[in-house]
């Protein structure tokens, strides 16, 4: 009888190597998006995501078959790219993603890709609400509502895309293209020779300034930016890209500027430099720019170095001195608002007669420069505004110094004059020292408001935001966090609720967005956070979307299907008040009736709204029909309001 024998046994015999087939393994063929892109996507027009705004997108391995790869827990390297929108070819990396946690450090801006390491196949910026993991998006292409229909773009193709690879540029996979729209004016930026603009970077531009010679004409350049460097060609809510720019040298004798003024075009403004004078050769001068139509928008300066040069005929003026007269004061450069910084007064010539046990004392203020020879009074306060101190008995010495423990709240760059009231030998001698740099203390607090803060349809709120230190100075090009928090309806700066944006902080810690509310009534709460200073409490900016109007009362919708959602009724009182509310029928019999005491809920100041379920008093849902809603309002005894509204019922 023959036996089969297994390919084992025959191995053995053969006294060959035992083989097994291979174990099917998946590889990774490509990647894909979800969403397929950042932003929001409005009919057949492409995606489009507004500048600084962040969202939760995954990033998945994929095999040749569409499986998710769950066995890859490699690297993915994830790139923006710009694109031709005719036919969707790659053009080049675009700056301008980032994870919400990086901003604030090297990392916001300037980057085209990043690295992230998936997990079973799969990576997910903002994975489980973590803001801090969300993928922002900085770089713009297009004005807000640009939706690129053109002849040339029957496809409706975006500007930009992303793609995701394995860190060897293999395997790629795109997403779906979209566009990117500015945010709102923020900041000017100013360019000289050799410097080149580049969008959503660190600095707005990169290369070096080239140095200048007397004579020679060279070009400014400056651009109206959001708050990522890029360019406004058209604010269509605002006028902010048409502003008159101004230009101004720190040394106006040196250097001609033409125009010094003029109006922007989409955003753009020229004008020519000439050095004239041979008293700026071999220094560094500052040009600015500022917008003189909007003191809101943040200036730009560029440092320009002047070389040797040879001709003009005034010469250099002489460095500016301090004559101390009997008095010499030595303080720091910089410090911090609120800090304790030491500073000494030294008294010259204290051989001077009746020496010794006499008192020395007189005023400490402090002030800000108007001109480069003259100063006026500070607005802040120093913490030591006197000094008052004796010389012991016996001393005879060239000078004598005392140290002085000194303080200043107010983030600005000031000089201290002293003015001596004792001993009489003194009384009036004074001295100047400085500048000191007073910069912010540690940030303590966001503020923010809406103007105004009741709304009705369709209609602007400016939202004012801001983040300061404990003294309340302002902190620079911090970023602060806003999302919508409340209500379905509205966008803030065009984007929808829900969505979180970014907004940097300008020069005196402050920034701004535009609320749009919706076509229904609502409460709305805006909410802005520091991420970078978590400790910070956020602050939320509630705002009252209103249809009333001149109205006293509504109820809505009418007709109300009361067996899908409740009847809102809303009511404005000018003060607080005890508030009566009855639902009858058209014949007055009640159907239901509520009360709120004054000061509480639905019987506050301003809009109050209740609902109201269908249900009678017996708690059987009502018929079909017209009803009429009787509000009763009294305050400090007396009655201010006695209205009524009619709706209608289905179901």
């Amino acid at each position: 009888m023959l036996q089969r024998l297994s390919y084992a046994a025959i191995a053995a015999l053969a006294n060959l190597p035992m083989f097994s087939a291979p174990a099917s393994a998946q590889t990774v063929d490509h990647f894909e998006f979800s969403p397929v892109a950042p932003g929001t996507k409005s009919g057949s027009h492409p995606y489009a995501v507004f500048a600084g705004a962040c969202q939760q997108i995954a990033v998945i391995a994929r095999d040749s078959t569409g499986n998710t790869v769950t066995s890859y827990n490699g690297n993915a390297v994830i790139t923006q790219w710009l694109i031709n929108y005719q036919n969707g070819n790659l053009l080049e990396a675009a700056p301008g993603i980032s994870q919400f946690s990086s901003i604030g450090t090297s990392n916001q801006l300037g980057l085209s890709s990043i690295t992230v390491t998936m997990t079973n196949g799969v990576y997910t910026f903002g994975a489980g609400g973590d803001l801090s993991t969300q993928l922002c998006f900085y770089y713009a292409t297009r004005d807000p509502q640009d939706f690129n229909q053109s002849p040339s773009n029957p496809q409706q193709n975006g500007d930009l895309i992303l793609r995701a690879t394995l860190p060897d540029g293999t395997k790629p996979g795109n997403g779906t293209s979209y566009l990117g729209w500015h945010n709102t004016a923020q900041k000017l930026l100013l360019t000289a020779p050799l410097q080149s603009y580049v969008p959503a970077s660190q600095q707005g531009s990169t290369g070096a300034v080239s140095a200048q010679s007397i004579g020679e004409q060279f070009t400014l350049e400056v651009r109206m930016t959001d708050a990522y460097w890029n360019r406004i060609f058209d604010n269509k809510t605002g006028s902010s890209e048409s502003d008159t720019v101004q230009f101004t040298a720190s040394n106006a004798a040196g250097i001609s500027i033409s125009p010094f003024q003029g109006a922007m075009t989409e955003g753009f403004r020229n004008a020519f430099a000439t050095v004239i004078s041979s008293s700026i050769c071999n220094s560094t001068i500052s040009i600015t720019a500022s917008d003189v139509t909007d003191p809101g928008i943040t200036s730009s300066v560029v440092s320009i170095y002047i070389s040797t040069c040879a001709g003009g005929s005034d010469p250099p003026p002489p460095p500016p001195t301090q004559n101390p007269g009997y008095y010499q004061l030595t303080v720091p450069s910089v410090v911090t608002a609120g800090q304790s910084f030491n500073m000494s007064i030294v008294v010259n010539n204290v051989n001077i007669s009746n020496v010794g046990g006499l008192q020395y004392s007189g005023r400490l203020i402090p002030l800000i420069a108007t001109s480069n020879t003259t100063f006026s009074p500070a607005s802040g306060t120093l913490g030591t505004p006197t000094f008052d101190f004796t010389i012991p008995q016996g001393i005879v010495q060239s000078s004598y110094p005392v140290t002085i423990s000194q303080s200043y709240t107010t983030a600005q760059t000031i000089w201290i004059q002293l003015i001596a009231e004792n001993p009489v030998d003194l009384s009036s001698s004074s001295a100047i020292g400085g500048p000191i740099l007073v910069l912010p203390g540690t940030p303590s607090a966001i503020t923010g408001s809406a103007t105004p803060s009741t709304l009705g349809a369709l209609g602007t709120s400016v939202i004012s935001l801001g983040l300061v230190d404990a003294f309340n100075n302002g902190i620079a090009g911090a970023v602060l966090a806003v999302q919508q928090t409340a209500g379905t309806q509205g966008t803030l700066n065009g984007i929808d609720p829900g969505f979180t944006q970014l907004v940097l902080t300008d020069a005196a810690g402050k920034a701004s967005l535009t609320f749009i509310s919706g076509t229904a009534s609502e409460d709305v709460n805006i909410r802005a956070s520091a991420q970078a200073y978590p400790a910070i409490t956020a602050k939320n900016i509630p705002i009252a979307v209103s249809l009333l109007g001149n109205a006293t009362i509504s109820a809505y919708p009418s007709p109300v299907t009361i067996t899908q959602r409740p009847l809102t009724i809303e009511y404005k009182l000018a003060q607080a008040s005890e508030v009566k509310l009855t639902i009858t029928d058209l014949f007055g019999q009640e159907i239901w009736k509520a009360s709120f005491s004054a000061g509480g809920a639905g019987g506050a100041a301003g809009h109050n709204r209740v609902s109201w379920d269908g249900k009678n008093g017996r708690g059987t849902t009502v018929a079909v029909g017209i009803y009429v809603v009787h509000m009763e309002a009294n305050a400090n005894g007396a009655k201010v309001v006695d209205t009524k509204y009619r709706f209608g019922v289905k179901k």
